[in-house]
Order: C-alpha cells, then sequence, then structure tokens
C-alpha cells in the first residue's frame, strides 16, 4: 500500500479508472488511504459516466434512502443505489407487500407514478403511498368531504389532482404531496370535448403539468400551489395534415416535452407516396413564454410508419421509427444524425430508448417456422448490432420493454390465455461490445422475474417500473412486488 501512495493521485486515478464502477466500489472499502482517494464527489460522477448509467430522479430519490446520516459522495450512493436494483432483477429477488385485499375497479381511482402509489377507495378514502422505501409505507390517508363522483385522478411530482366530470369539463381538487392538505378547488377547469378518444386515455401527467390530446393539438395545464394554469404557446402548429399519435410515444424531461405527429399522405389512395413524419417539442421552462419547434424527418418513409418510442434531453430530441433512429437538435431543429439498425429481418412494434447509456432495443421478427421463439436486438445509438436477447416459450407475444441501466425489462403475454410474466436480461456484458470492433453478437437469455397466472379473467392491470411491479386486481386487490428491499 505504501508503494501505491507514493503514486502521483492523477496517475493512480487514471490507473483506477480502467476498473469497472463495481470493482471501484470494492477498492473504497479496502483501506481508509483508498476511502479518503475516493470521497470526491467528482470521481464518482466520472464513474457513473464511464459506466454508461443513466441516474432517473428516481434512482436519486431511492439513494437519498440508502444512508441518510451518510457522508458518502452524491454520486457513489446512486452508483451503489443502481447496483442494488440491478442485482435484485436479475436475480427475481422481490418483496411482495400487499396494499388492500380486493378492491371494486369500477369504483377504485388508482394511479401511481415511479415514486407515488395513490388510490380512492369506495368509501372515498385517499390513500397515498411512498414507493421509495424498502416496503411501501403510507404516507397519508384522508376522507373525501364532497359527494361528488371521483372521475379520475392523477399523479403529479408535487400534487395529487382528483377530477370530476361534469358540463363535458373536469373540475379539479388539488392536494400537495408535502403536506397532504387541500391547496386549491376548481370548477369546469379542463374542456374534455372533441377528445381523440376520453379523458381516460387523453388526458396525461408529467412533471406537475397535464397534457390534453385532440388528434390536430394538445393543450397544457401547469398545477402549482395556488391554482393551474393553461399554458400558451407562441407559435402555431400545423396540423392539417396528419394526427398526433397517442400519450404513450411521448417523452419529456426537466425543461422539454416532446410528441411525434404522423403525417397522412396527400391522396389516401396512393399508398406508395412517402411522407416525413415529424416531433414538435415544446420547451417548457418559462410558463409564461412556451415555445414549440417543428423536427422533420428528411427523408420519407411509409405513411403506415409510426415512431414507436421517442426520448430528449435538454439538447436533443430522438425518434425510434422503424429500423431508424433519428437524432434533431433541440435550439436548432436540424436533424443531426439517422441511424439505420442493423437489423436482421423485418421488425415489430415495441423498442426502447436509453440515450444516456447510448443503446436502444427493437423487437425483431420471429425467423423460421416457429412462433415459440423470439429475439430483441440491442444495438448502439449509431446502429450496431450488439447482441439479443432470446425469449423463449409456448406461444406469445412480447408487449412492452424497457430498458433500465444495463438491464432491459421485458413484459410478455401467452396468447389465448391471461398469464402476463415479466422477464429481464442483463445486458452488462453488451456494453463492452461498446468498446470493442468485429466481436460476435452474443445471446443472453432472460429469467424470470414475476409471473401473474389469471385463469379466471379477473379484471386487473400491470405496472411495471424502475424498481417494483404493481398489480391492480378485483380479487386481489393492491400488491406491489419490490426490487429495492433490504
Amino acid at each position: 500500500m505504501s508503494h501505491i501512495s507514493l503514486l502521483p493521485e492523477e496517475i493512480l486515478l487514471k490507473i483506477l479508472f480502467l476498473l469497472s464502477g463495481k470493482d471501484i466500489v470494492l477498492l473504497s472499502r479496502v483501506s481508509s488511504y483508498f476511502y479518503n482517494l475516493l470521497s470526491q464527489e467528482n470521481i464518482w460522477r466520472k464513474v457513473l459516466k464511464q459506466e454508461n448509467l443513466t441516474i432517473s430522479s428516481h434512482v436519486v430519490k431511492l439513494s437519498k434512502t440508502m444512508m441518510e446520516k451518510s457522508s458518502l459522495p452524491k454520486s457513489k450512493l446512486r452508483l451503489l443505489a443502481v447496483e442494488k436494483l440491478h442485482q435484485n432483477w436479475v436475480a427475481g429477488s422481490r418483496n411482495k407487500t400487499r396494499l388492500v385485499t380486493s378492491c371494486e375497479r369500477a369504483n377504485t381511482h388508482f394511479r401511481k407514478s415511479e415514486d407515488i402509489l395513490a388510490f380512492v377507495d369506495s368509501d372515498r378514502t385517499v390513500k397515498v403511498f411512498d414507493l421509495c422505501s424498502t416496503e411501501p409505507s403510507l404516507l397519508s390517508s384522508w376522507n373525501l368531504e364532497s359527494e361528488k363522483r371521483i372521475s379520475i385522478i392523477f399523479v403529479l411530482e408535487s400534487y395529487l389532482v382528483i377530477g370530476y366530470f361534469e358540463n363535458f369539463s373536469l373540475s379539479l381538487q388539488t392536494y400537495s404531496l408535502l403536506s397532504f392538505n387541500l391547496v386549491w378547488k376548481s370548477q369546469n377547469t379542463i374542456d374534455c370535448t372533441n377528445l381523440m378518444r376520453s379523458y381516460h386515455q387523453d388526458i396525461y401527467s408529467f412533471g406537475d403539468f397535464l397534457a390534453v390530446f385532440r388528434s390536430g393539438s394538445i393543450t397544457f395545464y401547469a398545477v402549482g400551489d395556488s391554482c393551474v394554469q393553461q399554458l400558451k404557446v407562441t407559435q402555431d402548429i400545423v396540423a392539417q395534415d396528419g394526427i398526433f399519435q397517442y400519450p404513450r410515444f411521448s417523452a419529456f424531461s426537466d425543461n422539454h416535452y416532446v410528441h411525434p405527429f404522423q403525417v397522412f399522405p396527400p391522396s389516401l389512395q396512393d399508398e406508395m407516396v412517402h411522407v416525413k413524419h415529424r416531433i414538435h417539442c415544446w420547451t417548457l421552462h418559462d410558463l409564461d413564454n412556451v415555445t414549440v419547434k417543428t423536427l422533420t424527418m428528411e427523408t420519407g418513409v411509409d405513411p403506415h410508419s409510426i415512431f414507436i418510442r421517442t426520448a430528449v434531453t435538454e439538447t436533443h430530441c430522438y425518434g425510434l421509427l422503424g429500423s431508424h433512429l433519428l437524432t434533431w437538435n433541440i435550439e436548432t431543429g436540424a436533424l443531426v444524425s439517422q441511424a439505420s439498425l442493423q437489423v436482421p429481418g423485418h421488425m415489430m412494434c415495441v423498442g426502447d430508448l436509453d440515450v444516456g447509456a447510448g443503446i436502444c432495443c427493437l423487437l425483431l421478427s420471429r425467423q423460421g417456422s416457429t412462433v415459440q421463439k423470439s429475439h430483441l436486438g440491442i444495438f448502439s445509438i449509431e446502429g450496431i448490432l450488439l447482441g439479443k436477447v432470446e425469449i423463449a416459450g409456448e406461444l406469445f407475444s412480447i408487449t412492452n420493454a424497457k430498458l433500465y441501466n444495463k438491464k432491459v425489462v421485458l413484459e410478455r403475454k401467452v396468447l389465448g390465455s391471461k398469464t402476463i410474466t415479466v422477464m429481464v436480461a442483463d445486458l452488462t456484458t453488451l456494453f463492452e461490445a461498446l468498446k470493442m470492433t468485429d466481436e460476435e453478437v452474443e445471446t443472453i437469455q432472460p429469467i424470470e422475474a414475476y409471473k401473474w397466472e389469471n385463469p379466471k379473467d379477473v379484471k386487473g392491470e400491470l405496472f411495471i417500473g424502475e424498481s417494483h411491479i404493481v398489480k391492480f386486481s378485483e380479487t386481489e386487490g393492491i400488491t406491489v412486488s419490490s426490487f429495492w428491499h433490504k
């Protein structure tokens, strides 16, 4: 140890950064010398970047619960949080907590974010749970005084909003998620006429915003401590030549919201005409000066194609359309790159983007005569095929894929039954392929992390998050399977 300590610190750190993040964590526990050397925040910030990790706001909140009195650097705690989640997910290790034993789906209003779960039961009792603790903990519970019939609830970053549908609009009742006190009420606030489907499907929440979707427009509402504000956008959007895609294809960051727009061909009879789809990007950091940029493809595509996933950072917007990954500069509106994914065979409309890690995934078409096996392709942002996740089993369909820091979580539904299986594949070895050339494509086998067998076709839903799986079922109530346990 004495010989190592004689090295200049900058030389020693260069050597240490040749190690993996996991090994650097272990090294920081070897001796007081390394513990003190590796106590600098900037070192662990560099480790996070070197490890291609995307630190979500949820991971930030989880890390704060690990060691509240710890003097460890914030970035080191975040790395430890990511490693803990990864270890539990890939081992299928989870804790199950039942919040209620049964619920009337028609009379129970349920919503969740990554951090908070809330519901209003048939007795008009509101319950709010913390999803960032090792076990879901009840934060607050109260009874609603109003006798009006509840229509919908929204869990925002700072508020719980309860909506009442009346006169073709939503009246709102808003509670703080800090004090759990009622902060304001409003009548006939959100116009619900001419929605694409219904207010249950076409009003979407993100951050402390509500977005209302129509075929040719999106209206934003900012929720605050004293009121809700309908935002005025300084530019108009041309929407006569197509339709906005559904809200699930949108994305947001701290300051931006992006939503894809599907352009129709000039003549519906001529299906060979190619079109240039668009993504609209709103900048929302100044509520009094909301602007929108129109990001347009440079090359025409089949009008039946859509963006299956979008992503946004503070500087760039990304769209995954078919076998193409497009990147725009938000400030200039210019298309920066259009990568063609090395797709063997046709692709399906399931995929995800993790631009922080520099990868994306895309479900590939089944090859051969059987439908009992499929593959999810893992690609670099440049379009290079890094590896495949092989999904085997009985007749099934993959309905969702989500990338979370060197792993991908898959939702598999068995055809002809109501069984849902959640699988996870460890992608750690593929990140080495990002640094290599001429490497053989690796095939990874996922493990089963969760299974919901529903032979009686009980009504309910499954919600997959970064640290948990929540099941909402009429007969089994609300259960949380947490991968963030001790």
